[in-house]
């Protein structure tokens, strides 16, 4: 039974699992969207929503990483660098990006409160495939040194901490009309 881990010899490539579930590929691919020339001409819509959505996972991955798993004895990626690159230079780059090209158009807490369900269904599936496979991609995710409640307490948390993430990246001011032009 492990819990983190790059994923090295196991079958399958945990680590490369966990990568595909977190919010990094979603995150490039919005942020490269969003700068692109014929883009920037189109105003928000769901382009927005994605760097939104993009923004808030990323913003999760730093605040989690730093609070929870920095400084614990447990390899998460492959290579030390990766680390850096994942969980503190691309959280500051989305949240920077937010703040310098906000959304076209005012985004509602409401419109955005969508964005903490895949979160969500990543916890479901990590605690379903780690029960399966005795694998968890993190420490506070593997139901045996804490309980399932624990599990629970931990999740909520990073949900409730999710949901105040929503509420500062709705609140940003809009850009001016021609500010991407």
């Amino acid at each position: 039974r492990q819990a983190g881990g790059c994923g090295r010899g196991e079958p399958g490539g945990a680590g490369r699992d966990q990568r595909m579930m977190g919010g990094h590929p979603v995150a490039e691919a919005a942020r490269a969207k969003a700068h692109h020339p014929v883009a920037r001409g189109k105003a928000g819509g769901r382009l927005d929503h994605w760097r939104g959505a993009a923004t808030l996972y990323m913003a999760t991955t730093g605040i989690v990483f730093s609070v929870l798993l920095a400084g614990l004895d447990v390899e998460l990626t492959a290579v030390p660098w990766d680390n850096i690159v994942l969980h503190y230079i691309m959280p500051v780059v989305l949240v920077l990006d937010w703040l310098m090209y906000p959304p076209a158009r005012r985004i509602s807490f409401r419109q955005a409160a969508v964005w903490i369900i895949f979160p969500i269904a990543y916890v479901v599936y990590s605690l379903i495939r780690g029960a399966i496979g005795g694998w968890y991609p993190y420490p506070f995710l593997d139901p045996d040194p804490q309980g399932y409640v624990g599990v629970a307490i931990v999740s909520a948390g990073i949900a409730v901490g999710e949901l105040g993430l929503i509420w500062l990246l709705t609140r940003v001011r809009l850009r001016p009309a021609r500010a991407h032009q």
